[in-house]
């Protein structure tokens, strides 16, 4: 979808040069529900790249729908980009959807994209980002990146859950999320999928402005969020906003937490008037 036959180059749908409210996506999930976007299996792979708008769009208080196992923004083998503008966009009260999951074949790559990996906006509530590679390439190694940010939850947005992704290389934060109620946990950001290699996101890691009662990581190993190699500012950085919870996270290192894969400036950073974290 927006790419050749043999998955290597864009023929876009949509016309670079209208207006970006007209920008065309490749796959539109709009006020439907209960849909499966790709599989388990390769032969179940959608490949939406070289788009003008995202590479799927679900809008339109869409819900309980499920991506899976589907390449965004790169070609057909993960290892190059055909940028979208965003490999995804969840956005108009879209709620109950699910992007990835920890089954063999759930994961999508959401890589090499003109913009973000994944943006949303607009009351879209309880959705899920669970499994995925963010700004890699389909090894897990290759940088690859988002020329933005990884992930961006926006808006008046409440109960979502990104856990056990891989966000790195992208060209602005890991993860921004200046919402309420998020849980964070399980995820490798700025590091490669083994946990080792550093492919640091421009910004911060996190980047919580206005964050309400969010949790970043758990008590446990399995929840807990590996956080590194940040390039420009900070592992965990809060603005505004309260109340979040912050525990049991590795800043700074490896997943083993030996090896120093440290962020520029400071490991976690509490700015403005962000209170009773």
């Amino acid at each position: 979808v927006g790419i050749n036959v043999t998955g290597t180059a864009a023929i876009p749908n949509g016309q670079p040069y209208r207006a970006i409210y007209t920008l065309d996506n490749g796959i539109l999930i709009a006020g439907a529900s209960y849909n499966l976007i790709g599989g388990t299996s390769a032969s179940q792979k959608n490949v939406s790249s070289g788009n003008t708008g995202s590479g799927i769009r679900i809008t339109g208080a869409a819900m309980r729908n499920t991506v899976w196992g589907n390449y965004l923004g790169t070609n057909s083998t993960g290892t190059g980009a055909v940028p979208n503008l965003r490999a995804m966009s969840i956005t108009d009260r879209s709620a109950f959807n699910v992007v990835g999951g920890t089954g063999a074949g759930q994961r999508n790559l959401l890589s090499g994209n003109a913009n973000l990996g994944i943006y949303t906006q607009d009351d879209t509530d309880s959705n899920s980002i669970i499994g995925n590679y963010i700004g890699l390439g389909a090894d897990g190694l290759l940088a690859l990146g988002n020329n933005s940010s990884g992930i961006n939850i926006n808006g008046n947005v409440d109960g979502w859950t990104i856990a056990n992704n891989v966000i790195a290389s992208n060209n602005g934060d890991g993860l921004v999320i200046p919402s309420q109620r998020t849980v964070v946990q399980g995820n490798i950001i700025g590091l490669a999928a083994d946990g080792i290699t550093a492919r640091g996101n421009a910004n911060s890691g996190i980047y919580m402005p206005g964050a309400t009662f969010t949790t970043v990581g758990g008590t446990t190993a399995s929840l807990r969020n590996i956080i590194s190699a940040c390039i420009n500012y900070h592992g965990i950085a809060l603005t505004g906003g309260g109340n979040n919870t912050i525990q049991g996270n590795y800043v700074g290192t490896d997943i083993t937490g030996t090896l120093s894969r440290g962020s520029n400036q400071y490991g976690i950073a509490v700015y403005g008037a962000s209170t009773s974290n």
